[in-house]
């Protein structure tokens, strides 16, 4: 992204329709009544369309109607036009706003995120897109405080992918959000980044140092390596988590790095909650022109894996905009994707989209889009796993000076780990395979259309 850092602008204070609860259980009513609002608005004349109105009365019955403030005022400023103050369709949803809002209460997200300022010595009620980071902030701070030290902290990392997937979704505002910000905002990512990395970089030693001990005859030289590789990565996670991430001793369990990029998130003038929304989607926006455009040669290894992060940060982003995008299925604007919807992919971690909270705009794209993406992410990952074995071990058959270079050591440890000669070429023509056919069927253009539209 190439767009300049903002000037400063009028701190953004929440309203109450900001800040009011959307109960998950009835998120896909939320989406629904929003899917209608969208449709609503894109009329040339409300009054003129009497019909419409009518199917929407009719579509949502006495008391189905969902409970979430923001879905309701969005209906209610949309048909306000269209409909007198005193129709059954106004009365009933000023109704469901009032009882949506008995009792002020406020979503799960501004409460954690209250909670976790309160601990930390900041005034409250920081805004709703400020609120997004808290939420991550929140959840990493319950994983660090678990800890009595750096050992600790990296075990419960790297135990399994939720530890990292927590640093993952805080990276992904801070990636986004770096270019509109400024340098704090930049420091603060790159500090998470490189625990992020750090993480991975664990995750990856230790599962080659497992295959390694799982082949017969492989030189000893070469596991005195691997194994004094996955000691030092450890050791790197551990250092890097001990200057910043392990809580202090006093009684509130303050985290360094979390305090910080507290203090800068606060210290910054935040856009509105709809300039805000503004540039989430022109960020997704550039993202996706990216991949649509991207030059990257997926027949070279390290290539074909930045092509697959370029997709994964999709989803990582939606999940850390905490239900700010929402999927629909009678939006399918590529017809070969349809049949996804009903296949296992379709549950996959990768398409799981966090309820609405308070947003009274969320956007709303095709779900059959979302789970081709999750496709193209689980493909080119049964593509990537396979060859990130032998590359890395390819790496090490170089460091120890069983091959002079890299593309004699393929073949070395291609051997070793007793694969067919062809074997990695064969996953990174699949790859470029895979990458074709999202091409071919311009999935990154079709969803940069929806989201540009929303």
């Amino acid at each position: 992204m190439t767009r300049t850092t903002r000037a400063a602008a009028t701190p953004h204070t929440p309203t109450d329709i900001e800040t009011a609860a959307a109960p998950s259980t009835r998120a896909v009513g939320h989406v629904r009544a929003n899917h209608a609002v969208t449709k609503l608005g894109r009329l040339a004349d409300l009054r003129q369309k009497a019909a419409e109105r009518s199917a929407l009365t009719d579509a949502i019955p006495a008391g189905a109607v969902p409970s979430s403030v923001a879905a309701l005022s969005a209906l209610a400023r949309l048909t306000s036009a269209a409909a007198p103050a005193n129709s059954p369709l106004a009365q009933r949803i000023a109704a469901d706003i009032h009882s949506a809002s008995g009792g002020s209460a406020s979503s799960a997200t501004h409460r954690a995120a209250n909670a976790l300022l309160k601990r930390y010595g900041l005034p409250p009620d920081i805004g709703r897109p400020r609120e997004r980071i808290c939420k991550c902030l929140d959840e990493l701070q319950h994983i660090c405080e678990g800890a009595n030290n750096a050992s600790e902290l990296a075990d419960a990392l790297t135990s399994n992918d939720l530890g990292r997937a927590k640093f993952f979704n805080l990276e992904a505002l801070l990636r986004f959000y770096q270019d509109r910000y400024g340098d704090k905002i930049v420091r603060d990512h790159d500090a998470v980044k490189k625990i992020e990395d750090l993480v991975g970089k664990v995750g990856d030693t230790r599962h080659l140092l497992e295959l390694a001990h799982s082949t017969h005859d492989l030189p000893d030289k070469l596991m005195t390596h691997l194994e004094k590789q996955a000691r030092e990565t450890v050791s790197a996670l551990q250092h890097a988590l001990r200057d910043h991430w392990l809580p202090t001793h006093s009684g509130k369990h303050e985290v360094p790095a979390i305090a910080r990029i507290l203090k800068d998130i606060e210290a910054t003038q935040w856009d509105s909650l709809s300039d805000d929304r503004a540039y989430l989607l022109e960020a997704l926006s550039e993202h996706l022109h990216r991949i649509q455009n991207h030059d990257l040669d997926t027949q070279d290894f390290e290539q074909m894996h930045k092509l697959r992060r370029l997709w994964r940060w999709i989803p990582i982003f939606v999940t850390a905009v905490d239900g700010l995008v929402q999927l629909s299925d009678d939006l399918n604007p590529v017809p070969e994707y349809v049949h996804l919807k009903r296949q296992a992919i379709a549950k996959s971690k990768y398409v799981m989209v966090p309820p609405v909270q308070v947003e009274d705009d969320p956007v709303i794209i095709s779900r059959s889009l979302y789970i081709a993406v999750a496709k193209v992410i689980d493909d080119l990952r049964r593509c990537k796993d396979p060859a990130l074995e032998v590359a890395g071990l390819a790496r090490a058959v170089v460091a120890v000076g069983l091959a002079g270079h890299q593309h004699k050591a393929i073949h070395e440890s291609l051997e070793l780990l007793g694969r067919p000669p062809k074997d990695y070429d064969d996953l990174l023509a699949e790859a470029g395979q895979i990458d074709a056919e999202a091409q071919r069927l311009h999935l990154a253009k079709k969803l940069r259309h929806e989201i540009r539209d929303s």
